[in-house]
């Protein structure tokens, strides 16, 4: 599902497609080799997924077009001595300021949902803040942020703010 949701919002973000119907989804889970019996839930989940992105006015702007827009985006780099490599979902300049964002399909199913979210925040921080520092040295301030498709959630922060 995440990987089928990762692709779609990259067409979506190249104006490829506008939304796909359900017969994409589908041969895309089986391309991804979802088997049959996961794949009525699977297709479920995908079109949740993008109905929730073309409703959400945080989806629109992060799939929209932007200065240096670009997704599922290769980076490579050292960092802290560290030899740093990766994909970002996606990145862009809004306003002077380096966007990376990842895409978490995570499902939650009840308890605390801000609870469960201060988790994934937690669990993400370090991968997006290397990235982060990665891009930082083009010289722009960078911001990190998490959309939750499934959820319709986004949590955000600074880079500074977690150094």
């Amino acid at each position: 599902v995440g990987s089928a949701v990762h692709l779609f919002f990259q067409q979506i973000a190249r104006k490829q497609i506008l939304s796909p119907d359900q017969k994409s989804i589908r041969q895309a889970l089986i391309h991804l080799g979802v088997s049959k019996t996961d794949l009525d839930f699977a297709v479920a989940q995908v079109q949740t997924a993008l109905q929730n992105a073309r409703m959400s006015e945080r989806a629109q702007w992060i799939l929209n077009n932007h200065e240096e827009d670009n997704s599922e985006y290769s980076i490579t780099g050292v960092v802290d001595g560290a030899v740093v490599r990766g994909i970002i979902d996606r990145t862009f300049v809004d306003s002077g300021t380096r966007w990376i964002i990842d895409y978490k399909t995570s499902s939650h199913q009840g308890g605390d949902l801000t609870r469960f979210l201060d988790e994934q925040q937690r669990r993400y921080r370090d991968q997006l803040n290397r990235y982060g520092k990665l891009l930082s040295s083009l010289g722009l301030p960078v911001r990190l942020g998490l959309y939750f498709p499934l959820l319709d959630e986004w949590r955000e922060w600074g880079l500074e703010d977690s150094l």
